[in-house]
């Protein structure tokens, strides 16, 4: 009272003493430190209705007082924390579980579109994006599967044909088309291979043919079929080609050329020449898949197919010999005189025959 300190608890004095005395009017708790150690000090008067009347100061020790909350607010601390760390390693592996597999489809789509079918994307999980990857390699691989197919039709038949088997709807039947076709037989084959080993044959076969279809192919022809030691081209179908006369025996030139160069390697490492006669004909035949419903073939039928056989029949080798319509057809440049008539097998007339010696090169469209 009066500043004074009547009473008080033992032991309180020096700095605590002092700051209590200080804030003896002080009506509302203070939380202060002093030293290492926290304290709420708060005052009030004894007798509420004497404001002169004695005072009470009370410092209440907080240390003990809120150790245990301490020690919760810790552990609130320590477990939101480490939830809080959880969460966050729980959201990226399931973030990396869901962009990873989409990141592996990104990468997949891409090389397909590069035309790589090979391209597989590996999901373990077994939710909507492993049903999704699973779908992707079923399509994947049936693109390669077609893409097996266009490759080995491509062997087969030409491209051109190739294309319109790849559409699905390929029917029996055929059409009328002005065409011209041409037949290269390879002269003295039978002599030649006499006593020799069926490999060997077949590598000299190849060897021949990849010369003369070569030259086809650089005039737009298709190849329709190899019979033994003879190759069947036509120009003109499926595909329209209004030059296809001067195509056909373009492609026949470029055979005999072909051929000779094909001969010096060959006598460069000891081995007999090759010869070929060839024989060409343009005019009205029947073009389509013929054959039955399970097995079928894209091939030209009809009497200038005949005469065409029956032309590289009568060819020597290194001779090409073309008949009167196709000499009308192929233009001008092209030199081939008259032989004469010549009675061919099934033709009950003598058919005019032409034996190609040039052609000027054809003019650019």
């Amino acid at each position: 009272m009066d500043g004074r300190c009547a009473v008080g608890t033992p032991g309180v004095d020096g700095e605590l003493g002092a700051l209590m005395g200080a804030l003896v009017e002080q009506a509302e708790a203070r939380r202060v430190t002093l030293g290492d150690r926290a304290w709420s000090i708060s005052g009030e008067l004894l007798d509420p209705t004497d404001p002169r009347a004695w005072r009470r100061i009370v410092a209440v020790p907080l240390d003990e007082v809120l150790a245990p909350f301490d020690r919760i607010q810790r552990a609130l601390l320590l477990g939101g924390g480490g939830a809080l760390l959880l969460s966050a390693l729980l959201g990226a592996a399931l973030s990396r579980s869901l962009t990873s597999p989409v990141r592996a489809l990104v990468t997949a789509t891409a090389r397909v579109a590069q035309g790589d079918y090979g391209a597989e994307v590996k999901v373990a999980s077994r939710d909507e994006m492993g049903t999704l990857a699973d779908a992707f390699n079923d399509m994947t691989r049936g693109l390669l599967l077609r893409e097996r197919y266009r490759s080995v039709l491509n062997k087969v038949v030409s491209q051109d044909v190739a294309a319109e088997l790849l559409k699905g709807d390929v029917e029996l039947g055929g059409e009328n088309r002005l065409v011209s076709i041409l037949f290269a037989d390879i002269r003295g084959f039978t002599a030649l291979t006499e006593g020799m080993e069926p490999q060997r044959v077949i590598g000299l076969l190849n060897e021949c043919m990849e010369c003369l279809s070569r030259a086809i192919d650089s005039e737009g022809g298709v190849v329709d079929k190899f019979i033994g030691d003879e190759v069947m081209a036509v120009f003109g179908a499926p595909v329209t080609q209004e030059d296809h006369a001067r195509r056909a025996v373009e492609a026949a030139l470029r055979m005999r050329a072909g051929m000779a160069q094909l001969n010096e390697s060959r006598r460069a490492r000891g081995d007999r020449p090759l010869g070929i006669g060839v024989g060409i004909n343009s005019g009205v035949a029947v073009a389509g898949n013929m054959g039955s419903t399970n097995r079928l073939n894209y091939t030209v039928v009809g009497d200038a197919v005949n005469l065409a056989s029956r032309l590289a029949g009568q060819a020597r080798a290194g001779e090409i010999l073309i008949s009167e319509g196709t000499l009308a057809l192929a233009g001008d440049g092209v030199r081939a005189p008259l032989l004469g008539g010549r009675a061919l097998k099934g033709f009950s007339a003598e058919v005019p025959v032409y034996a190609v010696e040039h052609a000027e090169p054809r003019r650019a469209d």
